[in-house]
């Protein structure tokens, strides 16, 4: 028995791929000049300064899981990214970047009001701004950069990563 191919499956099967297709990274980062990967260098000061220790304990555990964070996004649209602890270690040259992400405020929320109130309560929030420049002095890019979320404080890391990538993908490719 053959199988007949209906209207209504073939637009199922046309609405899957497309919602596969839409799943991928929606920036691709642009080639350096000698074909290689853009090469960004990334420097992130987590505003430790002034900090009590139960304030410094949780920037440590966000800075934990946004730099690994930021760096598989931006290794996943094709840059090459490393880290580097001064922005004096900056190599700039064709096709190199130096990414310098500050945080301004983390809130962590209040997971109890996040789980027994809802509707908001108790959301987390990271607020940062970040400046992409090419020559280490000169900013070519400056945003400021922040989430809320309701859900819990991974959830912000990996939007305002996102966010930051897409933005500087933007920015380098001309858009």
């Amino acid at each position: 028995m053959s199988k007949m191919k209906t209207p209504i499956g073939m637009l199922a099967t046309a609405l899957f791929i497309a919602l596969l297709a839409g799943c991928g990274a929606s920036v691709k980062a642009p080639r350096a000049p000698d074909g290689g990967p853009t090469k960004v260098q990334v420097l992130v000061d987590m505003g430790y300064t002034g900090k009590t220790p139960d304030e410094a304990n949780q920037l440590k555990q966000v800075e934990d899981y946004l730099k690994p964070d930021l760096m598989n996004r931006l290794t996943d649209v094709g840059y090459s990214a490393e880290y580097i602890a001064a922005k004096e270690q900056f190599t700039p040259g064709p096709g190199k970047y130096l990414l310098v992400v500050t945080v301004l405020n983390y809130n962590p929320g209040s997971k109890a009001a996040r789980m027994l109130v809802g509707f908001g309560a108790g959301s987390a929030a990271l607020d940062e701004r970040f400046d992409l420049f090419a020559d280490g002095t000169t900013a070519l890019l400056t945003q400021d950069n922040g989430r809320a979320s309701s859900k819990d404080w991974t959830d912000i890391c990996r939007r305002t990563n996102k966010d930051m990538v897409v933005a500087i993908t933007n920015k380098l490719n001309g858009q």
